[in-house]
């Protein structure tokens, strides 16, 4: 126990004996008992990329001293940098505050997926149409988001098929075949067939012949209804 009452008596005194020798600082610099040296109390919140401390002054300054900024921002100490002119920036939704051009943009710019007869508009953010709604020709129909007439469906065509968005039919790819009497070419079926020919309803064409021929009727069977007979009493007059 008394050894270690002295080991720390003796550690004091050195360390008295240093602090003795050690030359004495001026604010704002302190004295360092370890390097016997005057050093600047280190700073909260001066760290780079933007701050360092000046160890001549222990002040904290910018490191980018560059003051030339355009003409819509001015110089901020605070910031150690070029900041906008207007600060009390209120912005109209969607459109959100851009720091960098200082003025109330699209906070995605999505102009590169407007179509050829849309253009990009600033203040709703979106893509809009060029012209009006106008009136298209039957069967198409006027599409917003397109900004053109356009079919109102696209069915899947048959094989040798193809679709036209011009008249919104699937149209035949096949050149047209010389067909054997009486079948002739049909474009609607892209294939040799009978012409079409309204043969009414008890009738049906022939593939073969292209004739119309008489349907056979089926057999109706009868039911022989039984009638029953009620026969009412009359009933005695009353006195």
């Amino acid at each position: 126990m008394k050894s270690l009452i002295f080991l720390f008596l003796l550690a004091l005194g050195c360390r008295t004996q240093r602090a003795k020798n050690c030359p004495v600082c001026t604010a704002p610099k302190i004295l360092d008992e370890k390097t016997c040296k005057c050093n600047c109390a280190p700073l909260p919140n001066c760290e780079k990329p933007k701050f360092m401390q000046n160890l001549g002054t222990c002040l904290c300054e910018c490191v980018n001293k560059n003051r030339n900024c355009p003409a819509n921002k001015q110089y901020d100490d605070f910031e150690c940098g070029c900041a906008c002119k207007d600060t009390c920036h209120v912005c109209a939704k969607p459109q959100i505050w851009n720091e960098k051009l200082c003025i109330c943009d699209c906070e995605k710019n999505l102009s590169h997926t407007c179509t050829r007869n849309q253009y990009w508009d600033f203040a709703s953010c979106e893509c809009k149409c060029k012209h009006q709604q106008t009136k298209c020709c039957a069967p198409k129909e006027w599409d917003n988001k397109l900004c053109e007439c356009k079919c109102p469906n696209h069915p899947k065509c048959e094989p040798g098929f193809k679709w036209n968005p011009d008249n919104c039919q699937c149209i035949c790819i096949r050149k047209p075949m010389k067909c054997n009497a009486p079948h002739v070419w049909l474009e609607s079926k892209c294939k040799c067939d009978c012409p079409e020919i309204n043969c009414g309803t008890d009738s049906k064409i022939d593939p073969k012949t292209c004739k119309c021929v008489a349907v056979p009727t089926k057999p109706t069977t009868t039911t022989k209804a039984t009638t029953t007979t009620t026969l009412k009493k009359k009933e005695p007059k009353k006195a």
